[in-house]
């Protein structure tokens, strides 16, 4: 039943296209309906359809999908750009809400904790993937063809970025295994946690950090937050710091008898082409004693003076033909140029309903148990908000925001069992 469980939220998560069902989010939905009419007789239960905290959320959502559409009709610029962005957020959201009775069956008063699983588990299984699209070929390239056409060149450049089965492996699954390990640093200091011991909790941190290695450089902003989180948590520093050894230690054995084991001409290519990518902001401190990659340092370019009307009401605009509007990947700036900053302060409030009530309540329990859970959470929504500055993610990067509804209603799921007890 798990492995099921982390297939439908794996399909649900990366919503990838797949041959005559369109995308994995209907293949997840024929999967749950199949269920419930199996196991549940046909009853689905809607409980958390008319949850208080996901009413908020559809509403805000559905708002600002009719505004994606209406305010550039409006302005007779017609770009449905974010129009379709909001519109597949919010198919994602309702098949995830229709999804979390199987996601939670047999769950009694750990949604939360098994929510975080569940989510580093659909990362462990996307790092799997990109390792076996590496160590093998065929796999590889059967990978590499499912991309679209249009991304030929990036494929040539970086061809490793697309082992992997996910909609967007630019920008959200790198920011997807981020927060991944996030939660998985989370887990581990969970007190008297069993989900991830002995070789199985290093094996999992491997496929997690491999994901992180081939997919992209965004999932270390994830990492540094990560180990942050390990500093604040109140959890002994004595036993943080012999953890935190023992865990660098046995991964670094772990990485070394994988470097020993694979092929030669693989460890070349490993050296010569993954990790220069991976690493750049390393290879070029030691060049020029500066921290920067080719997309920091063109991130400069894309942040530049507006004029107070585009400030005030933007440009209805978004896309150009194949690039964006304005000649920026910049999320602040893309967000302003479409809609000024009325617009973004529509992103934040919406983004932030997402952890506004799992905060509350966790700085409740902070007062009464430990502050982990509440610092967890808030190290994932101040994220999100470091993403923007570098793509449009604010209240629009739809995997994250499927995960923060998952983990934001575990928690309020959660609270509510332990008011019950």
């Amino acid at each position: 039943m798990y492995i099921f469980k982390v297939v439908i939220l794996f399909l649900i998560a990366f919503n990838f296209p797949i041959p005559l069902l369109r995308n994995s989010v209907i293949l997840s939905a024929l999967l749950c309906t199949a269920y419930y009419l199996l196991m549940r007789k046909g009853r689905v239960p809607c409980d958390q359809f008319f949850s208080r905290y996901i009413l908020i959320i559809l509403t805000a959502l559905v708002a600002l999908t009719v505004y994606g559409y209406l305010y550039p009709v409006l302005r007779y610029t017609y770009d449905m750009g974010v129009f379709r962005t909001f519109g597949v957020q919010l198919y994602m959201l309702l098949v995830l809400l229709y999804a979390f009775p199987v996601l939670f069956e047999d769950v009694n008063d750990r949604h939360f904790e098994y929510a975080m699983v569940l989510v580093i588990h659909i990362f462990a299984v996307q790092g799997l993937i990109s390792l076996s699209g590496f160590l093998f070929r065929p796999v590889g390239d059967f990978l590499s063809s499912l991309r679209p056409k249009a991304m030929v060149g990036a494929l040539e450049e970086a061809p490793f970025r697309f082992y992997c089965l996910s909609g967007n492996s630019f920008f959200d699954l790198p920011a997807g295994f981020g927060l991944s390990i996030i939660l998985y640093f989370r887990v581990l200091f969970l007190q008297g946690q069993d989900y991830f011991r002995g070789i199985w909790k290093l094996i999992v941190f491997f496929l997690l950090f491999v994901g992180c290695v081939f997919i992209g450089r965004t999932s270390f902003v994830g990492v540094a937050l990560a180990l942050l989180l390990v500093l604040l948590m109140s959890t002994d520093a004595v036993v943080k710091f012999k953890r935190t050894i023992r865990g660098l230690a046995a991964v670094s054995l772990f990485v070394y008898i994988f470097l020993f084991t694979i092929g030669s001409g693989q460890r070349k290519y490993l050296e010569e082409n993954v990790l220069p990518f991976a690493f750049e902001f390393l290879y070029n401190y030691d060049k020029t004693k500066r921290f920067s990659t080719a997309s920091s340092d063109a991130l400069e370019t894309m942040y530049y003076p507006l004029s107070e009307k585009t400030l005030m009401q933007g440009d209805a605009k978004y896309q150009s033909k194949l690039a964006f509007y304005g000649d920026t990947d910049a999320g602040y700036m893309r967000n302003l140029l479409f809609g000024g900053i009325p617009y973004l302060l529509m992103l934040v409030v919406y983004q932030s309903l997402f952890f506004f009530t799992p905060l509350r309540l966790g700085y409740r329990r902070l007062v009464h148990e430990d502050r982990n859970d509440f610092l967890c959470l808030l190290i994932l929504f101040v994220y999100i908000f470091i993403l923007n500055y570098k793509g449009d993610a604010l209240g629009r990067m739809q995997m994250y925001e499927v995960l923060s509804l998952l983990l934001g209603y575990s928690f309020v799921k959660n609270t509510e069992v332990f008011k019950q007890l």
